[in-house]
């Protein structure tokens, strides 16, 4: 399966001002009540994530590529370079999923905020030169009728689109096989000592 930065995996997109943002922010809030959940952006800017003078930015300004710091709570990373599709794909490996923020045109399942019907019919207009399917439409007002078959919700249904989340989630993880491996050891009769002990000094 091709994904982005985890296989359950969804973007929400829309033009600047649409309140992105705002929304995401209230589905972590629900999500993360019963999921582990990674958040990322896309930025199509430059964008400062340091404070000059700290350790961090001036080893960046030396010349490090890539830097990360942690504590016994926390952690962050950012570098100068574009990351790879491996770096991308550990990045959330600890996540049960990744809700990120604009990819409208990435591979990504996405929840597409418009504004009208007008601007609903442009991303449909463009969905045959994208990978990513239009999962749902976001809307302002549930006056705003999309001429679609999808699910509409308001912005302010932040609760029914998380719960329109996590079922897509439950259903990929109930129709993904689970193989397992069971390693069992014990007092051998013939050794007479556990079994694990003997595999331990090769």
């Amino acid at each position: 399966m091709t994904y982005t930065f985890h296989p359950r995996e969804v973007a929400l997109c829309g033009f600047s001002g649409s309140g992105k943002t705002t929304l995401c922010v209230k589905l972590i809030d629900i999500l993360s009540k019963r999921f582990s959940v990674g958040f990322a952006k896309h930025s199509g800017h430059c964008f400062d994530i340091d404070t000059p003078g700290k350790d961090t930015h001036q080893a960046h300004t030396a010349g490090a590529s890539t830097v990360h710091i942690l504590s016994t709570d926390q952690f962050a990373a950012y570098g100068s370079h574009a990351t790879d599709f491996v770096a991308q794909r550990t990045l959330f490996s600890g996540n049960d999923m990744v809700l990120a923020e604009g990819w409208k045109s990435g591979a990504m399942a996405r929840i597409v905020m418009v504004a009208d019907n007008d601007v609903a019919q442009t991303y449909l207009s463009e969905q045959t030169r994208k990978s990513g399917e239009i999962l749902c439409w976001v809307t302002p007002t549930a006056n705003v009728v999309i001429d679609d078959d999808r699910r509409a919700f308001t912005r302010d249904d932040a609760a029914g689109l998380a719960d329109f989340i996590a079922s897509r989630f439950d259903a990929c993880i109930a129709q993904t096989p689970l193989y397992g491996l069971v390693l069992a050891g014990g007092q051998s009769s013939r050794m007479q000592s556990d079994k694990h002990l003997h595999g331990s000094r090769r």
